[in-house]
């Protein structure tokens, strides 16, 4: 019998996409107001970079594709990036099905990335409502105990008294949810799109 719901974050409960268009955004507003360039032009020559590269070198793209005189460096840009209040929202789906579950299980939120930045997520996402639990696995710039290793999976038992066949990991990412599960011991429920999570409350193992 499952007692314990483990969540992922990033394209689980949220679109990432979102994530990334927000920062964007706040980006283009900034370089905007510094060199005077339109901010629809860098908008779209970052959105550009994306479609073409994904995510990685993006601000390298833009700063090469611009022609200012003023002084903006890659690192400048990411910490404007990482440090903004992302514009992200649950949909009116996962809000109802987070409530439903709410109120059967304990749940938990185990997310990799910066803490920093996916402090900022939760933030926007309000998900201190639903969870009663929320893990970083990187605070404090730690990278050894992140997913998949089986640490904050067995914490999160030991917190809430469940052994590991109790619990159900909820993730988009087989190496590092659905590996971190096995690790543990827990079973898994693979997010393939976010429609799958409507799914989660007739989920048979549930």
């Amino acid at each position: 019998m499952i007692k314990l719901i483990i969540f992922d974050l990033d394209d689980t409960l949220y679109n990432e996409r979102e994530y990334v268009l927000s920062g964007f955004e706040t980006v283009a507003r900034y370089v905007s107001r510094k060199t005077g360039i339109d901010f629809q032009k860098i908008y779209l020559i970052l959105l550009e970079s994306f479609i073409l590269y994904g995510r990685g070198k993006n601000f390298d793209y833009l700063l090469r594709r611009l022609s200012t005189r003023k002084k903006i460096t890659v690192p400048e840009l990411k910490k404007i990036y990482q440090e903004h209040l992302p514009k992200i929202a649950l949909s009116e789906k996962t809000i109802k099905m987070l409530k439903k579950l709410h109120n059967k299980y304990k749940l938990c939120l185990i997310t990799n990335g910066w803490a920093h930045v996916q402090k900022r997520k939760v933030e926007s996402l309000e998900l201190a409502k639903y969870f009663y639990l929320i893990i970083y696995t990187q605070e404090g710039g730690l990278m050894d105990f992140r997913k998949p290793h089986p640490k904050y999976f067995f914490e999160a038992c030991s917190i809430f008294k469940v052994k590991p066949k109790e619990a159900l990991v909820v993730g988009d990412d087989l190496t590092t949810d659905a590996a971190g599960a096995l690790a543990a011991g827990m079973r898994f429920y693979h997010i393939n799109d976010l429609d799958d999570v409507m799914r989660l409350p007739k989920f048979k193992n549930l």
